[in-house]
């Protein structure tokens, strides 16, 4: 369970970084 916790923060931490990359170009 500990392991699908850490994946779905991995996975909302790259959405974010991706986001934030395209809101400042």
């Amino acid at each position: 369970m500990s392991g699908f916790i850490k994946r779905l923060d991995w996975v909302q931490n790259l959405l974010r970084n991706s986001f934030n990359r395209r809101m400042t170009k």
